[in-house]
């Protein structure tokens, strides 16, 4: 026992410095996410929600992104786990699960919440079934298939899109699912759906257009983190995997986004979505 204890000391000695920024970078969102929630800001803005989604973000994109060390045989506990990349889909799991737990435990599900949390999910759905233009290797342009949970969001808040958007990624997986990784499942089926819910961090009228721009943003980089990491053989010879990302991933999303923003930006459509507002939250 005392060996073991001594090997995982000198294996957390020898982490390489980013190993420390990262987790402290984590701890330092999780106790800034805290004081903010006990002390009443959680509610002034979108900003705060804008920051934390992008903390989380960047603490995601650095631990896939950067390559981890070779180890060698034999070498310490510490070195061996905290180097694989399960150990870290866990960690980001599990934190993502619990903060999602938090919140959900103070929202209040009123019925004509959930009712027409079901009717955007099932519109969200059927629009993703009319497909402008399918892409050769996943992605496709749709009517306007996000805009119900961008919607949906904007009206009743983060917390309720953030649980309607996993539910269209869920519904959708009878469309065909392709999964080469656990982890890239979950950043081409359920994440990117999720994130839409990030509207509801826009509250006021006029913020409908950024929070669709918003919106669509985030799930276009989930979209760009997937290609990257797995799909960079699709690339063609001689360019870069995320650039090859980048570009894939903006010839469906780019159209979707432009899409969504015409139809919220007609007035006599953004006129009747601020009645409908007006309406549910009445």
């Amino acid at each position: 026992m005392g060996q073991w204890w001594q090997n995982f000391i000198e294996g957390l000695t020898e982490l390489p410095a980013y190993t420390w920024a990262l987790l402290g970078l984590i701890v330092l969102a999780g106790i800034a996410f805290y004081l903010m929630s006990r002390s009443g800001k959680m509610g002034k803005g979108p900003l705060i929600g804008v920051l934390c989604v992008a903390v989380a973000a960047i603490v995601g994109v650095l631990i896939l992104a950067i390559p981890a060390p070779e180890i060698e045989e034999g070498a310490s506990t510490a070195a061996s786990w905290l180097y694989t990349p399960l150990f870290w889909c866990i960690v980001v799991s599990v934190v993502g699960i619990l903060a999602l737990i938090a919140l959900l435990r103070k929202q209040v599900w009123t019925t004509k919440l959930l009712a027409t949390g079901a009717m955007c999910v099932a519109l969200a759905f059927v629009l993703s079934c009319i497909t402008v233009y399918r892409m050769p290797n996943g992605g496709s342009i749709t009517p306007a298939s996000m805009l119900p949970i961008i919607l949906f969001a904007w009206i009743y808040g983060p917390v309720p899109g953030i649980a309607a958007g996993m539910m269209d990624g869920v519904i959708q997986l009878v469309q065909g699912v392709y999964v080469v990784h656990p982890f890239q499942f979950l950043l081409d089926y359920i994440l990117p759906f999720a994130v839409l819910g990030v509207a509801g961090f826009f509250k006021k009228e006029k913020q409908l257009p950024l929070a669709v721009i918003v919106a669509v943003i985030c799930r276009y980089i989930i979209h760009v983190l997937s290609g990257w990491l797995y799909f960079g053989t699709y690339a063609p010879e001689g360019m870069h995997p995320l650039l090859y990302s980048l570009g894939y991933n903006a010839t469906y999303l780019g159209p979707e986004l432009v899409i969504c923003l015409v139809i919220v930006l007609i007035p006599a459509i953004r006129h009747a979505f601020q009645r409908i507002r007006k309406e549910a939250l009445a």
